[in-house]
């Protein structure tokens, strides 16, 4: 990577881009939004849309691609996570989609024995939605993960996990399950 930059402006803060390749440092948006680079890279929908890109990039170029869409690169000045211009334009939208924290609704991953609940609820009531759930059920319920989000995120959730679905919310349970809660599989 070449060092020579183009300084940019994102939440009033300066962002650089590689002159020869057009890569930008997703350190300074992360930091101008006060966001995570892992907390993105970790979601289901990240993994697909960079799936998704390299294999148009494939398909348009029958070549091996050279440089990575994300690159790690050492050292203070010039270091960082940088990535190709399309990549760093999805990740500073998600840096600055609204905060669902405001709004307090959730989805949420409870396991009981081998099954396990892909639900939604507001975050003040989660405890209360987790009591009633275990009155009709005979197992001791765990709640293993809560993420910030809407019924996009627990449809898409639901749909994926559709081939284990036993009854309503309930589903085999999957270790994969965890990763898309940013819960790594391991841990379990």
């Amino acid at each position: 990577m070449s060092d020579k930059k183009i300084v940019r402006t994102f939440n009033q803060s300066n962002i650089e881009q590689l002159v020869a390749d057009g890569y930008v440092n997703l350190n300074q948006i992360a930091n101008a939004a006060g966001k995570r680079i892992d907390n993105w890279l970790r979601l289901h929908s990240t993994k697909a849309l960079i799936e998704e890109f390299e294999n148009q990039i494939t398909s348009l170029d029958q070549r091996k691609r050279l440089e990575p869409l994300i690159i790690l690169k050492g050292g203070h000045r010039g270091g960082g996570t940088w990535a190709h211009p399309d990549i760093a334009v999805h990740f500073a939208q998600w840096c600055n989609r609204p905060s669902r924290k405001r709004d307090g609704k959730v989805v949420y991953l409870v396991k009981a024995g081998k099954y396990a609940k892909i639900g939604k609820t507001t975050r003040d009531s989660l405890d209360e939605r987790i009591s009633a759930l275990q009155i009709g059920n005979p197992k001791k319920l765990k709640l293993l993960a809560v993420i910030d989000g809407y019924s996009e995120v627990e449809e898409a959730l639901h749909a994926k996990y559709s081939e284990f679905k036993v009854r309503g919310e309930w589903f085999l349970f999957q270790r994969s399950m965890l990763s898309d809660f940013g819960i790594d599989e391991s841990a379990h």
